[in-house]
């Protein structure tokens, strides 16, 4: 059990669910090797900070056990930052020098945008929660407990944007149904009309969806996809499904967990709108 999949994969699904259809990047815009950093940087700058925190506590064998013996709630919480106290020497030192980078690069942050604004003017450093400024030397328990609430917080606060889009999108495509029904009359309107219901009627009957990333769900897939005989493993299932095996879930691999979940929603033939029967 990781701290950034547990953090980040409710992100990760609703990405998938409530995200309206994007139009096909331009060939080469994005890197293969970036793949695995794919969304986070959208929602949160310190994304590569984050990433190698997780890296330098990981690579410590007691802390990491500590990790995969905590809950979701001691993650989330916090509380995991407790065991700081306990990861070696070395491990402490690499996190006080990733600090001070990050410290470094904020630093420089600020003193860009007071070149580009006013090159005259003094501006004091912004705020930056995902660490404590207090203790510029070197890396606390309070630096881990700042970094996983200003990431749980941008990860809400992301969930919650494009919920907004889900929602405009949808009244978009309800707009776009009246315009083309407003353009049409007589048998032609009829006709138009009987096959938007046929299509709504297909969508309903499609075998019941599970929540997406519910346990049921995740079962499901343990069961019918992966055909494991045993009783479902949260950590064994991470595995499995990190397939590069750079200990996270980028976006196709998240994908894959819906493949049967789509089946049932276009075994009615109802064309593959993204968003159809996921609501």
């Amino acid at each position: 059990m990781k701290i950034i999949p547990i953090i980040i994969l409710p992100f990760a699904i609703l990405q998938l669910c409530y995200a309206p259809p994007v139009t096909p990047n331009k060939k080469g815009s994005d890197s293969d090797e970036d793949s695995d950093m794919k969304g986070l940087e959208d929602y949160m700058e310190y994304h590569r900070y984050l990433k190698e925190v997780v890296n330098a506590l990981e690579s410590d064998p007691e802390f990491r056990q500590k990790l995969e013996k905590a809950n979701e709630t001691e993650i989330r919480s916090g509380r995991i930052a407790e065991e700081l106290e306990f990861v070696s020497h070395h491990v402490r030192t690499r996190l006080d020098e990733i600090k001070r980078i990050e410290l470094e690069r904020l630093k420089e942050l600020t003193e860009k945008k007071r070149r580009l604004e006013n090159p005259n003017s003094i501006i004091d450093d912004p705020v930056h929660h995902h660490l404590d400024h207090s203790n510029p030397h070197t890396f606390e328990i309070e630096d881990l407990k700042k970094l996983i609430a200003k990431t749980t917080q941008d990860l809400a606060e992301a969930d919650r944007k494009r919920k907004e889009q889900f929602k405009q999108y949808e009244l978009e495509k309800e707009y776009q149904k009246q315009e083309k029904l407003n353009h049409t009359n007589g048998d032609e309107r009829e006709k138009l009309e009987k096959q938007m219901m046929e299509m709504e009627e297909k969508h309903k009957k499609h075998e019941k969806l599970h929540e997406p990333g519910h346990k049921a769900q995740l079962e499901e897939v343990w069961e019918e996809q992966d055909q494991m005989q045993q009783d479902f493993d949260p950590k064994t299932f991470f595995m499995l499904h990190d397939v590069d095996g750079n200990g996270l879930w980028d976006q196709d691999e998240v994908k894959s967990l819906f493949i049967k979940e789509l089946d049932k929603m276009y075994q009615q033939g109802a064309p593959r709108g993204r968003h159809e029967g996921t609501s």
